[in-house]
């Protein structure tokens, strides 16, 4: 499989050159742009993803973990997470933790090894490499966000439902028909 380096040799231009070329994302002379994309053809030169993830330090992807997918509650919230990144232009990558340190540890290892630009955790605790991540880089926390079991001492962003609004909301049309009592 044909390498940039290869490209940017039989067009006689740079790596940068062929970079530009192939983004289009900068103005390169019509002739040298040309000799380029023939170079590319010829070669049959096809950039990879993480080539271009490595040089933007960006994945554009969201790794969520779950202690167990079975449960309905985080299907709903894998469904509007989902929903969200890909509006925003990311993929979701899905780990089942299965409420094992071991797996949370390895779903961890991913965010700190670069492969996903951020974390959405559900619970009460982080992982031991997530809490490690955040310590590290407190400037970055926002990589990391909890949604379910809001505390303030995680130190990360937080998404929560409001359970006491909700359950207003849920009782307000049975209050409206003036129902005083729900149960007996």
């Amino acid at each position: 499989m044909a390498k940039i380096h290869d490209v940017a040799k039989r067009a006689g231009v740079s790596v940068a050159t062929v970079s530009r070329v192939v983004s289009d994302k900068a103005v390169v002379a019509a002739a040298t742009k040309q000799k380029v994309l023939a170079a590319v053809e010829r070669l049959g030169y096809v950039p990879t993803a993480s080539a271009k993830h490595l040089r933007m330090r960006r994945t554009r992807k969201l790794l969520v973990t779950v202690p167990d997918i079975s449960r309905p509650m985080f299907s709903l919230i894998l469904q509007g997470i989902e929903d969200s990144a890909n509006r925003e232009g990311y993929a979701v990558l899905l780990g089942d933790t299965q409420y094992d340190q071991g797996r949370e540890e390895q779903y961890a290892s991913m965010l700190d090894e670069k492969e996903a630009d951020g974390l959405i955790v559900p619970g009460r605790k982080l992982a031991d490499r997530v809490a490690a991540i955040v310590r590290r880089h407190p400037h970055k926390v926002a990589r990391v966000v909890n949604v379910v079991g809001f505390r303030p001492q995680l130190g990360i962003p937080s998404v929560q439902i409001d359970n006491a609004a909700a359950g207003g909301e849920a009782m307000d049309p049975l209050y409206r028909l003036g129902t005083a009592r729900l149960a007996s």
